[in-house]
């Protein structure tokens, strides 16, 4: 995030971590499958943590395919 510190965005990353898991951890499955409506959507907390999980999934993948890229950049000069 341009103008903001690995170390500030890392506590921020921490933050939220600590705050959805206060939010989720006493949560019956019940209330974690309860739909949630909104003006333009319905979602469950369960689909929104799936949902995470995979913007999670596909930026480790982009940020190890950017690594390799530059792995083999100066490999090869």
């Amino acid at each position: 995030m341009p103008g903001v510190s690995l170390e500030e965005h890392l506590r921020r990353l921490a933050m939220v971590r600590e705050l959805l898991v206060d939010v989720i951890q006493d949560m019956t499955l019940a209330e974690f499958r309860r739909v949630r409506s909104f003006e333009h959507y319905d979602v469950t907390p369960e689909w929104v943590l799936h949902h995470l999980i995979q913007h999670e999934a596909e930026q480790r993948g982009q940020t190890g395919s950017i690594r390799d890229e530059a792995e083999h950049f100066v490999a090869t000069g």
